[in-house]
């Protein structure tokens, strides 16, 4: 009887030896048709690539041209060829005639069928973003420094004056008797440590904000409820503090008529018409991040407060004002900025608003008890000024809608 041979060890070792498991990278995510379409320009990331890929692919064949038959080529002599310019050599190089080729149409006609897994929109994180704000007329505070001509600045609100004299008010809670070193070394202590937003959000918000009155706030809710203001080509604002008024407040016919722009989130009782935003991230996110995210809460609550004051009119008027704020606390920098959002009348007839931010006032927060002072007191003032000035607007949209629910109350008496 034969025996088998034993396996050698090589061969023992080589088929217990695990196999490699093959990693696969995921796929990023693509934006749709309508972003690219809507860029003023559009830069070569691996994104834009893959869609002038996908579009490329979605040409019609164009037409080809017959092959040259072999009697149509000059017989004659290369001196000849030189006279007439040489032989054709459309056959070589595959040349084809312009008459046969087909119009590609637009990107803006094909049929396009979005994937939900493939198609996304923009967010903070991405380099387009600002362009893509810019493009429905939202603008960072040093856009128009950046992109325009020489000796073109960033518009200021009208209002900006009485801003600054409201937030450089001194609070009772901040008199020069009350020692606030302690809150001080706790902010230092808490930035020196914190990593992650998470923490860094648990750790430095109380600090920010404590000794201030109740204000109606909420943290990190995504605004899902709102009608976008970047036909949803942006990511929906979700900042770590927001503050607006309860739902209560306002009259049924306001919440019904503005609710698409007033109200951001589908909770009944999350506070509406949001015009104070606080960001803040991480030591090792970029500042620009953090700033492009305020900027787009900014712009949202600028939109709100706007749509509230004109309630009622019959054409929407812009007085320059700003009555939306957003504060960027980065842990990175210790430093805490503060921007003021206004809207602007459009530039052509029938054309959209434009949205401009403008930084207000900035803090190096562990520097010195000072500036750490200075920065607190200008945040809660910050917001009680954002809150008197939804009341007051609150107040004269319920008198409007209060107007107009008279005659369908008188109407329903008559008919009785």
């Amino acid at each position: 009887m034969n025996k088998r041979a034993a396996p050698s060890t090589e061969s023992l070792e080589a088929g217990c030896r695990p196999r490699k498991q093959i990693k696969y990278k995921k796929r990023r995510g693509n934006f749709s048709p309508k972003f690219y379409d809507d860029l003023s320009k559009v830069w070569l990331t691996p994104r834009a690539l893959r869609e002038l890929d996908r579009r490329n692919a979605a040409r019609p064949p164009l037409a080809s041209r017959p092959p040259v038959s072999a009697s149509s080529s000059p017989s004659t002599t290369v001196a000849q060829f030189a006279r007439h310019g040489g032989p054709s050599l459309c056959h070589l190089r595959g040349c084809i005639d312009s008459k046969g080729t087909t119009q590609i149409p637009t990107s803006k006609s094909w049929s396009y069928t979005p994937d939900s897994k493939m198609s996304k929109r923009t967010s903070a994180y991405d380099t387009k973003f600002e362009q893509g704000l810019a493009e429905y007329n939202i603008f960072t505070d040093d856009y128009h420094l950046r992109r325009c001509r020489r000796g073109y600045s960033t518009p200021e609100p009208e209002n900006l004056d009485d801003i600054v004299q409201a937030l450089s008010k001194s609070r009772d809670s901040q008199s020069p008797t009350r020692d606030l070193s302690a809150e001080f070394q706790k902010l230092k202590r808490a930035n020196s440590r914190v990593i992650t937003h998470a923490c860094t959000r648990s750790a430095l918000l109380p600090v920010i904000k404590s000794n201030s009155k109740e204000h109606d706030g909420e943290y990190g809710l995504r605004f899902k409820r709102l009608d976008s203001i970047t036909k949803r080509t942006t990511v929906d604002p979700a900042p770590d503090l927001y503050d607006g008024s309860y739902p209560s407040s306002l009259h049924k016919y306001v919440q019904q008529d503005l609710g698409d722009v007033i109200t951001p989130t589908h909770h009944y009782n999350a506070p509406v018409l949001p015009n104070f935003f606080l960001e803040i991230r991480a030591p090792e996110k970029c500042f620009e991040v953090v700033k492009r995210q305020a900027c787009l809460d900014g712009a949202v609550g600028a939109r709100a407060m706007h749509a509230l004051q004109n309630y009622g009119a019959e054409k929407p008027v812009y007085d320059g004002n700003a009555y939306s704020f957003s504060f960027v606390y980065h842990a990175g920098t210790a430093t805490l900025h503060m921007y003021a959002h206004f809207p602007t009348a459009p530039q052509n007839e029938g054309g959209a608003p434009e949205y401009q931010m403008k930084q207000v006032d900035a803090f190096f927060m562990t520097k010195n008890r000072e500036d750490f002072v200075a920065a607190v007191t200008t945040f809660r003032n910050a917001r009680d000024m954002a809150e008197s000035y939804r009341e007051r607007f609150i107040e004269a949209a319920n008198v409007r809608a209060e107007g107009k629910s008279q005659p369908l109350a008188e109407g329903r008496e008559e008919l009785q």
